[in-house]
């Protein structure tokens, strides 16, 4: 039975080095944000961590390949494992049973097909560097118990990362029990020779490979780990290996670049290096044809950023087409200067993950087209969050339409097949009727029989002259009957086929979505019709829709990957709100939470009100990971204290502009559990008076430790009120960004208000207002925000030099002219959305 097995595994060797792809990749961003936490440098020596979650179950070619896999009339087959090594001797509870318990470590078995889960997991993640379809059972075990395993990885990640360790260890087992369920889990481990491993490389110090498989989830784990030391090829860079591998005196040579070129430097030298190739490589698109099918996948990265830097779309298509990793990300946080993607490049790309969804070269499982968007209005050839909505759609939408052309001209491929095969059988028919009469009198008797059965059946087929046979004869009436069978099926069997293919999902594309009530419909059809894309959000921003349709949208989006949602200038009203909140408890990882211009004026009594509020509140409470809260123009006087008091957890950003909130509100917020955590806080265009500053002075006291950015724009601060605050501001030691703008402020008001702020060491940004000397004059005595934004300023700029010249005194004296931006100017520096999301 093992030398059948033996001869049937190597058969399958080159099978399987291209084609397995039984186990589907499942989306997890909490896994995701492990796996970066897990690969750390400690100082000699790397750690690479991955988790990643599969699916089992089979469809088409899957089951064609496990049939194949598997002995034929025996797919339950067991396979002898090789005893454990988690620990360096079994457990003694083990050992004292006999090998009839089947618990003994060393009499594990497993059955074929989970076998099969085992290396096409294995496959699938290490694809396409390494194939293990020639793995045997004996390289394979199965591990005593969920405590061993997790004693097993803490004592390994514990001892190499040390303290670090601590604080994740407990999420990282909480992540993988909310996976996979630990305690209806089978735990095998994988523990190759050294030369079927695929960690065995020069400077590997530990690895390990474990599966969590639980079979009623038909669901696998994988996790994998392994250390590596600095000093091996791995942990040094390309510039030392060149070198290493010309001289012979490799530690002289080593040494003395150590002395000159520090690692951080060589870093420095490397990195520009291979930008300016792949500009040069990607800049002549008619030299593609070379170098594509040559060039290592480490470099696709390098020739991507290279294409958009310098707009070129042909090379985007052709690198994405054919991307050999996974994971392909496109967007992310750009630097300082950094111009957005050109949008002949984003719709390049777009066009091409369509292409590569028949190309075998692309391995393109998941798209991270996150941040890719352009805001700023005044770039030019870029593309908004509008516009990439709806290309992104569009893409979906027209990937779901290649498939479904493609399933059609397969289906029609099959029935002429089967026509052709069909009449290849009556072409036989005919020549072995022929062939049966020559040459004896037998013949001839036949001959004349079957004259004779067809002038007796001549009324009966009068269309089936040609065909001789009473049996050929009753063979076509059957299948007559049973064509008209299937036509009478054909919707149904027509629409489970439509079911199959369509739940066929192959790369997964995260975006931020942008909505409104033009293009509402093109994302409902994208996110509701299934297809070989699948769209996940990460952050919704809706605008001018009302509540029933963000409703449905909301019922639509994946619930894992939604972190923030924005909704502005919709008339929801406190009903529409309150029904719209309890929504948004589903999605687990949602943390920020955006209400702007939505028609709640509580300023005015009307029936139910109190009701809906309660409501609010409760749908609030239901959000559990809320840590970012924006209430712009809500009008909510005195309701401070009902919304905010249902949340489990303090709030880090909260944004109350426009709420007209009162004296009773500053009190609560100074004294509530959200005062102390709050690292952004904006009060903006909120009246302040004498009653309202204990309440604001107790509000900094408690955040002094954890503020970042204030802002005050436009709250009717005086000199006197300002003089009396700038004590608990210059308290604030993390403060970064302060903004005072509209606030009715003389001269002497603003030097003394950058003396004190120029003792903060933190802060980077000051939007001071413009004094009252340099208005035009006519203005009240103390002018609202309003006033202040549109009464003109003096044409003469004697006014404006001196306030300058003043505050770069100021600053100098203090030594802040260099790290300290002091500025007015307010439209460029009090944005809408911020850098954090």
């Amino acid at each position: 039975m093992f030398e059948t097995a033996k001869r049937r595994d190597l058969f399958l060797v080159g099978k399987w080095q291209y084609n397995s792809k039984a186990m589907k990749l499942l989306e997890n961003s909490r896994f995701e944000a492990l796996s970066s936490q897990l690969c750390v440098e400690t100082g000699d020596a790397h750690i690479l961590g991955r988790i990643e979650s599969y699916s089992c179950k089979m469809a088409g070619d899957d089951k064609h390949m496990f049939k194949q896999f598997c002995q034929e009339g025996e797919p339950h087959v067991l396979e002898a494992l090789s005893p454990p090594q988690s620990s360096s001797a079994p457990s003694p509870n083990l050992l004292g049973k006999s090998g009839e318990d089947g618990e003994n470590p060393l009499s594990d078995k497993c059955c074929r097909k989970t076998l099969f889960y085992l290396i096409t997991t294995l496959n699938e993640s290490f694809r396409p560097d390494y194939d293990f379809s020639a793995a045997r059972a004996h390289e394979f075990s199965r591990e005593p118990s969920v405590n061993w395993v997790v004693d097993s990885v803490n004592s390994s990640l514990c001892s190499a990362v040390g303290e670090q360790f601590n604080s994740l260890g407990p999420e990282l087992w909480n992540a993988i029990d909310q996976e996979i369920s630990l305690q209806g889990c089978d735990i095998y481990s994988y523990n190759p020779d050294l030369d079927s491993d695929p960690f065995g490389e020069e400077g590997s110090l530990w690895s390990f490979n474990y599966f969590f498989y639980n079979k009623k989830l038909k669901r696998i784990v994988f996790f994998t780990c392994r250390s590596v030391s600095v000093l091996s090829s791995y942990g040094r860079s390309g510039l030392d290996n060149e070198l290493d591998m010309e001289l012979d005196d490799e530690e002289e040579v080593y040494s003395f670049m150590e002395d000159r070129f520090p690692q951080a430097l060589k870093k420095e030298m490397v990195l520009p290096l291979v930008n300016l190739c792949a500009r040069e490589v990607v800049r002549d698109h008619s030299s593609s044809q070379y170098w594509l099918s040559c060039v290592p996948r480490e470099l696709y990265r390098a020739l991507l950023d290279a294409a958009f830097t310098h707009c070129r779309p042909l090379a985007v298509g052709e690198l994405v087409q054919r991307w050999p990793e996974r994971k392909l990300t496109a967007g992310g946080n750009r630097k300082a200067g950094e111009c957005p993607p050109n949008r002949l490049c984003v719709q390049a790309l777009l066009l091409a993950v369509v292409r590569g969804l028949t190309d075998k070269r692309c391995c393109l499982q998941m798209l991270d087209l996150s941040g890719l968007q352009c805001e700023n209005g005044k770039v030019e050839d870029s593309m908004g969050g509008w516009s990439l909505s709806v290309a992104l759609c569009s893409m979906v939408l027209q990937a779901r339409s290649a498939a479904s052309r493609a399933h059609r001209r397969d289906g029609k491929r099959g029935l002429e097949a089967e026509r052709d095969r069909g009449t290849i059988k009556r072409d036989r028919g005919k020549v072995g009727c022929g062939n049966s009469g020559e040459g004896s009198q037998g013949g001839h008797r036949v001959e004349a029989v079957e004259k004779m059965e067809c002038r007796t059946n001549e009324r009966m087929f009068p269309g089936d002259e040609s065909v001789k046979g009473v049996r050929r004869r009753m063979e076509i009436q059957r299948r007559k009957t049973l064509s008209e069978g299937k036509s009478n099926t054909s919707s149904n069997n027509s629409s489970l086929c439509d079911q199959d293919w369509d739940e066929v999902v192959m790369v997964h594309v995260r975006a931020d979505l942008f909505v409104n009530s033009r293009s509402w419909e093109r994302v409902r059809d994208a996110l509701s019709q299934p297809g070989p894309l699948r769209l996940h959000c990460r952050y919704l921003r809706v605008e001018e829709l009302s509540a029933p349709s963000i409703a449905s949208l909301l019922g639509l989006l994946p619930q894992q990957d939604l972190l923030g949602v924005d909704i502005r200038y919709s008339s929801l009203g406190v009903s529409g709100l309150a029904m719209l909140l309890p929504l948004l408890a589903p999605f687990p990882q949602l943390h920020s939470l955006r209400l702007h211009y939505c028609n709640l004026d509580l300023q005015r009594t009307q029936p139910g009100q109190q009701g809906a509020l309660q409501d609010m509140s409760k749908g609030l409470g239901s959000l559990k990971r809320l840590k970012r809260l924006c209430l712009t123009a809500l009008r909510l006087p005195g309701h401070l204290r009902l919304l905010l008091s249902s949340l489990s957890q303090p709030l880090e950003v909260l944004e109350l502009p426009y709420l007209c909130l009162t004296s009773t509100d500053l009190a609560y917020l100074s004294c509530s559990q959200h005062a102390p955590f709050l690292r952004e806080l904006d009060l903006s265009e909120n009246w302040l008076d004498e009653s309202s500053l204990p309440s604001l002075r107790r509000l900094l006291a408690q955040a002094e430790s954890s503020l970042c950015l204030l802002s005050l724009c436009g709250c009717g601060l005086s000199d006197t009120l300002l003089g009396a605050l700038l004590p608990s501001l210059s308290c604030c030691r993390a403060l970064r960004s302060l903004r005072l703008a509209l606030n009715p402020l003389s001269r002497m008001g603003l030097l003394s208000l950058a003396r004190t702020v120029a003792g903060i060491p933190s802060l980077r940004l000051l939007l001071y207002p413009n004094p009252l000397e340099e208005y035009e004059p006519g203005l009240p005595a103390l002018p609202s925000s309003a006033q202040l934004l549109d009464w003109p300023l003096l044409e003469e700029s004697e006014a404006r030099d001196l306030t300058l010249r003043l505050l770069d005194e100021v600053l100098n004296l203090r030594g802040r002219s260099r790290d300290l931006l002091v500025t007015s100017d307010l439209l460029n520096y009090s944005p809408d959305l911020t850098v954090d999301d």
